[in-house]
């Protein structure tokens, strides 16, 4: 009897983080901590605190979890759970909580910074979930390549439509072309949208797409055919993103993941990679995505290259004003004040660079600590450079976004997929490639 309850809680965990996974990409959501709404409706998402219906589903699937550790603990599902010697992402996590909880005592605004510190705490406890296999990670890779195949199909329909889809029920936000802050690129003197998805941002949404190739390459052999398809619709929909670093990083993706594996040529393979490059080109083409992309690397659009250098320096300054840091999500807040360039107070945003916005906010503990972890992440995937290539080429192009960008830090989506990932290049020192299952 108790075998079959433990069965049952088993499977409500598994209902539930399943829940946590799809509605990751529904993002309604609920506003906790405002400081600021100004009269137009306006305010600044990164000093913002939000409850997430994903919360929702994790906090009951934590419940769980918790529920059957302390009354139906299986020893060799545990003893297989603990076999997981992964010390360097605990420690790297437990240090960055700590730091985030000192910035408690040097924030500005402490309620705030509270709520940023559980963010990571909650980031450690998913890491765990997902390296502990909670959830079947070949479940986990299916859910979530469709669930960005359904993405990539929003974004091409906002890219035709040049504006959101009516679908704020599913989180999608409201979009239109020529409305401030909404992310655009010009085709041959035409303003045209970037793809969102549903998702705050299009670097976002490309980072969750390469995450999804990863996914596909990790897992291919499993599912052939779709995981093959996969990634040749999440590459078209890293381009409907319109991300110059995305692409990059796409190429660095592709290039990491076959540049250590000899490949078994076949005709049937040859034939299938023509077919889909072929299929993606035919589709840029009649679209009018060559055009906007070949544009897009002429780099014509230099008021965009500017506020990005200006924001940049602005960073530098403002940690060097504040070398302990602001707090965590006090950054934007504190730049008005450093920036010789004025804007709306919503329009302030971190400096776009992972290590910058961390030293901004965290100080120079903070700066050293990830500094730290990146040399531990580069050391890793050195090491398994030649038995796990898809994890190494993952690694480098999540390394080359986090040069050009902040929200593997300063927002809710980015800590998830850093915490996904770091989960996974876990498990990869425990196990055998997946991709030769």
């Amino acid at each position: 009897m108790n075998r079959i309850f433990s069965q049952f809680v088993q499977r409500l965990i598994e209902v539930f983080l399943t829940g946590f996974l799809v509605t990751l990409f529904i993002p309604l959501k609920l506003r906790l901590f405002e400081p600021s709404i100004f009269l137009n409706g306006d305010f600044n998402p990164y000093t913002t605190s939000y409850l997430y219906v994903s919360d929702v589903f994790f906090l009951m699937s934590l419940f769980f979890i918790a529920f059957q550790f302390f009354f139906f603990r299986d020893r060799e599902m545990q003893s297989s759970r603990d076999e997981v010697k992964d010390w360097p992402y605990v420690l790297f996590f437990s240090l960055l909580i700590a730091i985030s909880l000192i910035s408690f005592f040097i924030s500005s605004a402490p309620p705030e910074s509270l709520f940023f510190s559980w963010r990571w705490a909650q980031m450690l406890i998913l890491y765990f979930v997902i390296s502990r296999k909670f959830l079947s990670l070949k479940k986990f890779s299916l859910i979530f390549v469709w669930a960005m195949m359904l993405q990539t199909v929003l974004a091409s329909l906002q890219y035709l439509y040049g504006a959101s889809l009516g679908l704020s029920f599913l989180g999608e936000p409201l979009l239109h072309v020529g409305d401030p802050g909404v992310a655009t690129v010009s085709l041959f003197g035409r303003t045209v949208l970037r793809g969102y998805g549903t998702f705050l941002h299009p670097n976002i949404f490309a980072a969750y797409a390469l995450f999804g190739i990863f996914l596909s390459l990790l897992y291919r052999k499993t599912r052939p055919l779709f995981f093959s398809f996969a990634v040749f619709f999440l590459t078209l929909g890293v381009i409907l993103s319109f991300s110059r670093m995305a692409f990059m990083a796409l190429i660095v993706l592709f290039f990491f993941s076959y540049s250590h594996v000899q490949l078994r040529l076949s005709a049937r393979k040859i034939g299938l990679f023509f077919l889909g490059v072929l299929g993606v080109v035919a589709v840029c083409f009649i679209s009018g995505l060559s055009y906007v992309f070949m544009e897009r690397f002429q780099f014509t659009d230099l008021t965009s290259l500017q506020f990005r250098y200006a924001n940049f320096v602005d960073g530098i300054k403002l940690f060097l004003h504040m070398p302990f840091g602001t707090g965590l999500g006090r950054s934007t807040a504190l730049m008005q004040s450093i920036s010789p360039l004025k804007y709306a107070p919503w329009q302030y945003q971190p400096a776009h660079n992972l290590l910058l916005v961390v030293s901004d906010e965290l100080g120079v503990l903070g700066l050293i600590l990830y500094i730290i972890g990146i040399i531990f992440l580069v050391r890793f995937l050195y090491h398994r450079r030649k038995t796990h290539p898809f994890h190494v080429a993952a690694g480098v192009s999540f390394l080359c976004l986090s040069l050009s960008d902040h929200y593997f830090f300063t927002l809710y989506h980015g800590q998830i997929l850093m915490t996904l990932f770091l989960s996974f290049l876990a498990l990869a020192a425990q196990e055998s490639s997946p991709s030769s299952h």
